[in-house]
């Protein structure tokens, strides 16, 4: 007769990072025949992947771990294991053997990691709903391990953007306005649903750009100013300020008198706003003017 498993094939679930040296299962099997006819010794014959990440003992048929099971790198394992009886003559030896497969259970073992950038641009006029970006972190875990969720914990002033937990896609949630917040930084963090659950942070800078949105205003509505007559074409009168919000090019100004203003007896410089008398003026042909001047 020849030994016979109890169980053909096996299969069983085996804890990811289990103990070196641990038994994780006990092949059996039985030979009716009487002494060592029916004395049964074990061997593995075959595993797959990887071929030495198990052991057997060969008289009790206890399975031991030999190395470190990490899911993330082998997810099943399958074993060949003979059984064999012992007779005096080794040649009338007669074997069995069953097919084993070892499913690797997940350990919530890894931290998610961020794989999406942390810094991007953004008008200052883009309409709510937007899509800035989308947050991405992966967690190489199994299953409710492997899940993320994300969060805004901190930098979101005046509540500006809003992450949707489940996809991390970053949208605005209200206007912006560069002249009011021109950057913000963004503390993100990626949690999984493993038992305890695993998270990290990540810091996104939002660089908010500038649109033309302000014009230009004077830092006084009317300006007084006197000179003498007479005095040389180009004489200083006075100088005039305007001031705009806005940044690079859309805040520089330039000042101009139109043709016409005033009898054309004033000139301004156009980066100074310094304002200059462009004619000998005579007091007693016209003792005042009215200048409009524009930024």
């Amino acid at each position: 007769n020849a030994p016979k498993f109890r169980s053909d094939p096996v299969m069983f679930g085996l804890q990811e990072n289990t103990a070196v040296n641990s038994t994780v299962w006990t092949f059996s099997a039985t030979d009716v025949d009487s002494g060592r006819n029916g004395a049964v010794r074990y061997r593995i014959m075959d595993q797959l992947p990887n071929g030495n990440n198990f052991r057997i003992d060969p008289v009790t048929g206890a399975l031991e771990t030999t190395t470190t099971i990490d899911r993330e790198q082998t997810s099943q394992f399958t074993l060949v294991v003979e059984a064999t009886d012992q007779p005096v003559n080794s040649s009338h030896a007669r074997t069995k053997t069953t097919t084993a497969r070892i499913l690797v259970e997940d350990v919530n073992d890894n931290t998610p990691v961020f794989v999406s950038r942390t810094e991007t641009y953004v008008m200052e006029d883009e309409p709510v709903g937007y899509h800035v970006m989308y947050v991405i972190a992966v967690d190489d875990d199994y299953g409710d391990n492997g899940r993320v969720t994300y969060q805004i914990i901190s930098g979101n002033q005046g509540g500006k953007f809003l992450l949707d937990p489940n996809t991390g896609l970053l949208a605005i949630e209200r206007r912006l306005d560069r002249e009011t917040e021109s950057q913000y930084i963004l503390n993100v963090t990626a949690t999984d649903h493993g038992t305890p659950s695993r998270s990290a942070s990540h810091l996104i800078t939002i660089h908010v750009r500038d649109v033309n949105d302000n014009q230009p205003r004077f830092l006084q509505d009317t300006y007084m100013a006197s000179v003498s007559e007479n005095q040389n074409p180009g004489t200083s009168v006075i100088q005039i300020t305007a001031l705009d919000a806005d940044a690079g090019t859309n805040g520089v100004l330039t000042y101009n008198i139109p043709r016409g203003v005033a009898e054309d007896r004033f000139t301004i410089e156009e980066q100074t706003g310094v304002i200059r008398t462009a004619f000998r003026l005579d007091r007693e042909e016209k003792d005042s003017y009215v200048v409009t001047a524009y930024a």
